[in-house]
């Protein structure tokens, strides 16, 4: 399988993309930059600020519309923006073939090696995913919609001492 990559947002994000490559790749997938020649597409969403959820949504419809073309075989959509709208792009977007929220990523190896053509959605199950990356910053409770994304905290971040 040719996976192409867009990862959008902060460095949790670029983490958590790193993180579900390498996965992927541990399975037999092969990066490509060239997005029309992927069989894949994964987009990880940013859903901070408004500038971010439009640039995430064209991206998603982007590879959404490679997949109409012929051009890609599925198109898969993770992260922040996905976390908090996910019931709402599933309707928007029904090109999309696979929305997960964070506490669902675990599921993207499977779903991906079990894929056909048919839609795949799955149900947020809460909690957070064991496998997620530590990162080494602490958030700050203030202002933005990084809390109900990413857990307890916020745009404003501290490194750790």
């Amino acid at each position: 399988m040719k996976l192409g990559v867009v990862s959008l947002g902060c460095d949790k994000a670029t983490v958590d993309s790193e993180r579900l490559v390498g996965e992927l790749v541990g399975h037999g997938a092969v990066v490509t930059p060239d997005l029309a020649h992927a069989d894949v597409i994964l987009v990880n969403t940013c859903g901070f600020i408004d500038a971010a959820k439009r640039e995430s949504i064209e991206a998603i419809l982007e590879a959404a519309k490679l997949k109409r073309d012929g051009c890609v075989k599925a198109v898969v959509a993770v992260g922040c923006l996905v976390q908090r709208y996910k019931q709402e792009l599933e309707e928007e977007i029904p090109e999309v073939d696979l929305f997960l929220g964070f506490s669902d990523l675990h599921h993207l190896v499977p779903e991906l090696a079990s894929s056909t053509s048919s839609r795949r959605t799955l149900a947020t199950t809460g909690g957070t995913s064991g496998s997620r990356v530590r990162s080494s910053l602490t958030w700050s409770r203030r202002c933005c919609a990084t809390p109900p994304c990413r857990g307890t905290g916020c745009c404003t971040c501290t490194r750790r001492a």
